[in-house]
């Protein structure tokens, strides 16, 4: 795994207690969990714990962004935050790279990459600093 630095604003502080904390947006991901006998077919808005526990120990106040659809929800969630942190997932569909799907290419899903997409381009338009994870194959 490779990490990218994340930057996190000095903040002043009153009697050594931080005012106010930055909000870490924590880029949330899709499980599928398979079962024939509980909710089949059941999808879930995840993020590793260790993303939180990390944001938290770095001085951030971590809250997770959900998978959604709408623009304007995905617009709203990062300009309330600080700063992102990008936890990766499944493959990126091919497609965003006028590619094909090969033997090599894992899962992916269009809903969690046109998200994740929508987000990373809103952060860069604002210019929010972000931490993001890449796995390397």
């Amino acid at each position: 795994m490779v990490f990218c630095g994340i930057i996190l604003r000095r903040l002043d502080t009153f009697g050594g207690v931080d005012l106010e904390k930055p909000l870490i947006g924590v880029v949330s991901s899709i499980e599928f969990y398979q079962s024939d006998i509980i909710m089949p077919n059941l999808e879930r808005i995840y993020v590793n714990d260790d993303y939180v526990q990390a944001v938290e120990k770095a001085g951030g106040n971590p809250i997770i962004l959900p998978v959604v659809s709408d623009t304007c929800n995905i617009e709203r969630q990062v300009q309330m935050c600080d700063g992102m942190v990008f936890t990766g997932g499944c493959d990126i569909n091919p497609r965003f790279f006028n590619g094909k799907s090969n033997a090599k290419s894992g899962f992916s899903y269009l809903r969690i990459d046109e998200f994740q997409i929508k987000v990373i381009k809103k952060a860069l338009e604002l210019d929010k600093p972000s931490l993001q994870e890449e796995h390397i194959r």
